[in-house]
């Protein structure tokens, strides 16, 4: 598959900006045992590797968290897609998405290092989150990627969650 066609193929992901979702739903996965924990855990070390936790809290999303082997994680929340219907659909969408960053960038999977200020070091891309995935192959096929601040602010307070 092209980097075009990958991108067309999961540009319809979307991400949930709400800081209350997001904090509900790690509140959730906190409080399961490790064997569930277990149970929702998944990856490979050139893809990431994640819990996928859903809650019937939020049943019509999905929250995603990428570690790190040096300790750190990434948690992003998305609306349900066929992509992220469970850990094989969502490994699956990584390994195209990082493998056409690797091939749009032309280097290794490994050899590409991502500037992430707010871990304050260089990140590989089986570190970032899927969307993160979406916006450097977006941005590497020559668009742009337009988000809207939550700073200050929930983006999803008052709107249904």
């Amino acid at each position: 598959m092209t980097p075009e066609q990958v991108l067309d193929k999961y540009r319809g992901i979307v991400a949930v900006n709400s800081e209350r979702i997001a904090l509900e739903l790690s509140q959730h996965l906190r409080k399961l045992t490790q064997d569930q924990q277990r149970a929702i855990f998944g990856g490979h070390h050139h893809y990431g590797f994640f819990w996928l936790f859903r809650h019937d809290s939020h049943p019509d999303k999905v929250m995603e968290c990428v570690v790190s082997t040096a300790g750190d994680a990434i948690t992003s929340v998305y609306v349900n897609h066929n992509a992220n219907e469970n850990i094989g659909t969502l490994l699956a969408a990584r390994a195209e998405l990082i493998n056409a960053i690797s091939d749009k960038i032309g280097l290794s999977v490994e050899a590409i290092g991502i500037d992430d200020p707010g871990r304050g070091r260089t990140v590989g891309l089986n570190e970032l989150c899927t969307g993160q995935l979406i916006d450097i192959l977006t941005e590497r096929m020559g668009a742009s990627v337009a988000v809207t601040s939550s700073i200050g602010g929930d983006l999803a307070a008052g709107a249904p969650a």
